[in-house]
């Protein structure tokens, strides 16, 4: 007996040692795989650019290295699997032997009987049986905890954004920024320095500047996607921080620079800002955006698919789809971060009108490179030329 278990420790912690270098082998091969699918949708998301730059060979090139790379990761996880399983199916098999060789000469012996090498051999298989199946159970393990801490490395980030209030109230849009600061913690620049502004329910603002100049922090910072650094800034007398972040955003149609779409239909797209809307609404602003004339062209209209990210579609196309996406929750305050570029100078006036005839009390917040865009407005904020300071 004392013969035929002491493998068992050894292999026990041959176990131990093997199952960290396969957990560290699945993560190796996670990071592989990663790679590939982020490559591929970005290749695919990027294919217009791809066939202009003529480019095609180099993405097929790069493709074949990262798919290689991951292949050999993974068959160097695979040999690391199947030597495993071979020396835990080697060990059983030299106890098999080492009960049939220490038997066999007990019973030349006398010392045993046929039935009890039998026995013995049967209790000792019964028991060892489960040391092979931790081998398998251990690889499933360890390639399942290779996962999970590539999952946690998302669900473990904590939002910076913290929401203390869930009062359900209106909100009108008056917008205050007092000395707001705000400096981009990555890379130490400032974006934003001192800036006051104010602005009232209804009226609207335009912020000019040269790029790099902080007109799109200031979209970030009004829909507290981020925090000012220093400085506060107000909604409705109140400090944004105080106010619930959920409810706040319900009054709020933000218009970013990237147009994005989601892979549905042109319908689904402009409605995905409420619950549940007609059809005759979404029309309505559609038309508002000025995009309904395009929409009804299509074969299948509204019930169109837009592609991945609204491939299918031409920029201003997908501008204006974003535009009424955002305006058919009639949000009380309006934010247009350089929303309007795509568009021609008519289309873009069209567009401005409609909304001050649909939406004649919000307040409208217009980032832009353009004087065509900010001559409408009650205020003008230029960051580059007029720092720190409105002109009405």
């Amino acid at each position: 007996t004392m013969w035929t278990l002491l493998p068992l420790p050894i292999l026990s912690y041959a176990i131990y040692k093997v199952s960290s270098i396969i957990n560290k082998k699945s993560k190796i091969m996670q990071k592989s795989q990663s790679a590939i699918s982020t490559f591929v949708q970005d290749s695919f998301s990027g294919i217009r650019v791809v066939k202009f730059f003529a480019k095609e060979k180099y993405i097929e090139r790069n493709y074949g290295v990262k798919v290689t790379d991951y292949q050999n990761k993974a068959l160097d996880l695979a040999k690391t699997e199947a030597y495993f399983f071979t020396i835990i199916l080697f060990v059983i098999g030299l106890l098999n032997v080492a009960i049939i060789l220490i038997g066999g000469q007990k019973y030349i012996d006398g010392q045993l009987s046929i039935g009890k090498i039998a026995d013995f051999f049967m209790y000792i298989n019964t028991l060892i049986f489960p040391f092979s199946m931790v081998g398998w159970v251990t690889s499933v393990n360890q390639r399942a905890e290779a996962s999970m801490q590539r999952i946690n490395e998302f669900m473990d980030k904590k939002s910076e954004i913290i929401n203390t209030n869930f009062e359900t109230y209106p909100i009108k849009g008056d917008i205050e920024f007092r000395n707001v600061s705000y400096v981009y913690p990555n890379t130490g620049i400032k974006a934003l320095e001192t800036l006051s502004f104010t602005v009232k329910a209804g009226e609207s603002l335009a912020i000019m500047g040269k790029t790099g100049s902080g007109k799109s922090t200031i979209a970030l910072l009004l829909c507290r996607l981020i925090d000012p650094t220093e400085g506060e800034i107000l909604i409705d007398g109140k400090n944004l921080k105080e106010h619930n972040l959920e409810n706040y955003r319900n009054f709020i149609g933000y218009i970013p620079q990237e147009s994005y779409l989601f892979s549905d239909s042109i319908e689904n797209n402009i409605g995905f800002a409420t619950d549940n809307p007609s059809h005759k609404k979404i029309v309505e602003y559609a038309k508002i955006a000025d995009v309904d004339k395009n929409i009804i062209e299509f074969k299948d209209q509204y019930k169109t698919m837009v592609g991945e990210r609204g491939v299918m579609l031409s920029g201003g196309q997908k501008q204006r789809i974003c535009i009424a996406r955002a305006l058919i929750k009639d949000p009380n305050i309006i934010i247009f971060d350089d929303s309007l570029s795509a568009l021609d100078t008519e289309t873009e006036q069209n567009i401005l009108e409609n909304i001050d005839r649909k939406i004649s009390n919000a307040t409208s917040i217009i980032i832009t490179h353009r004087e065509s865009s900010a001559q409408k407005a009650d205020k003008i904020i230029n960051l580059t030329e007029i720092a720190n300071s409105v002109t009405a």
